[in-house]
């Protein structure tokens, strides 16, 4: 009789064990799926295409994807450095921040402007360069629809003032604030041209 109470009850301990595994494993999934709900899609996102000879690399670098939680990431690579930082030779790494409740309602203020919102497609420059070219992709989600627009060389607008005329007003300010809050939240200047002394000669 006591080895049958045995059997039964090491029989009841096994499948509770088992239930409480399926239960735990389910909530993780729920907790996991809820994390990625709530972030959602990103509200703004700013990537420049470096084309030509260009620091840190040629090709797409990523200045900021902003949800709407404030938690934001960004290609982050050191200061350009010769010999030892050089274009096509530096580790770039997507790294992540967070930006306060204000600064995220600012910029998305921002996106909403009608100057941004009714802007074209796409901005030209009448700045050159020697042998690079720099096109920011700006992308905004606002309750007044998508916006995306593609701006030429725009970063020189921080270098030579009598550019910002070529370009949205809104737009223009949306990158400053977005670079200064990013530098803010990452407790450093990230490195981008706004953070570079204005005069600075750019490639």
């Amino acid at each position: 009789m006591a080895r049958l109470l045995l059997i039964i009850a090491a029989v009841f301990f096994s499948n509770s064990l088992a239930l409480n595994t399926c239960d735990l494993a389910s909530k993780g999934a729920r907790t996991s799926q809820s994390d990625g709900g709530e972030r959602g899609e990103p509200v703004l996102q700013i990537i420049t295409t470096a084309l030509g000879p260009a620091y840190p690399k040629e090709g797409d670098i990523l200045e900021l994807r902003l949800y709407g939680d404030g938690t934001f990431q960004y290609d982050d690579f050191p200061d350009y450095d010769p010999p030892r930082s050089t274009s096509r030779n530096v580790t770039i790494k997507l790294s992540e921040g967070r930006l306060n409740e204000s600064d995220v309602k600012e910029l998305l203020q921002l996106c909403a402007h009608d100057d941004l919102m009714e802007a074209k497609d796409e901005y030209q420059s009448s700045s050159q360069h020697f042998d690079t070219k720099w096109i920011t992709s700006v992308q905004c989600k606002t309750p007044k629809g998508t916006k995306t627009i593609k701006a030429v060389n725009i970063w020189d607008t921080q270098h030579d003032s009598s550019l910002s005329s070529q370009y949205p007003p809104s737009l223009i300010q949306l990158l400053e604030e977005a670079e200064k809050f990013k530098g803010i939240a990452i407790g450093r200047e990230s490195f981008q041209w706004l953070a570079r002394p204005k005069g600075t000669q750019i490639r």
